[in-house]
């Protein structure tokens, strides 16, 4: 399965554990949600990376790095605000709904939905990003090199 495959179940599987959590209240599944939001941004992330050209990064700071690189390098990223994008959730979801347990019900929804839209957006710009493969990888590539070391 690609990681774009399991970005889009991870989602699917958060907003169903947010449907379990409304019905029960049990704080494990607030966080279960959140934390698989989250893996949804990072494994769909991590396949706009790899559609780049570079390997799928170790972490968040090589992640974030990538993703500002190739916001300075397709302006169609750049316009979207995906490394924005992508960190607001790592606050959100992962931060303040995994790690602190809390995030109200409203806050949650709309974290799911920017989630999905996130994901949509990704899909918009795989094509572009692909089709500067060779160019993005040797850029990306000098940055991804001193995460390796």
């Amino acid at each position: 399965m690609s990681l774009l495959e399991d970005a889009r179940r991870a989602l699917k599987a958060s907003r169903e554990e947010y449907e379990k959590y409304l019905e029960t209240g049990d704080p494990i599944k607030l966080r279960n949600c959140c934390e698989k939001g989250w893996l949804a941004t990072v494994l769909v992330t991590d396949y706009l990376l790899t559609c780049a050209g570079v390997e799928k990064p170790r972490g968040r700071v090589e992640r974030n790095e990538l993703m500002e690189a190739l916001e300075k390098y397709v302006p169609e990223v750049r316009e979207l605000g995906l490394a924005d994008r992508m960190w607001a959730r790592a606050i959100r979801l992962h931060a303040e709904g995994f790690y602190e347990g809390w995030i109200s019900n409203e806050s949650l929804k709309i974290e799911l939905d920017k989630v999905r839209r996130y994901l949509e957006d990704v899909e918009k710009v795989m094509a572009i990003v692909s089709s500067r493969r060779e160019d993005l990888k040797h850029i990306l590539s000098k940055i991804q090199e001193k995460f390796r070391r």
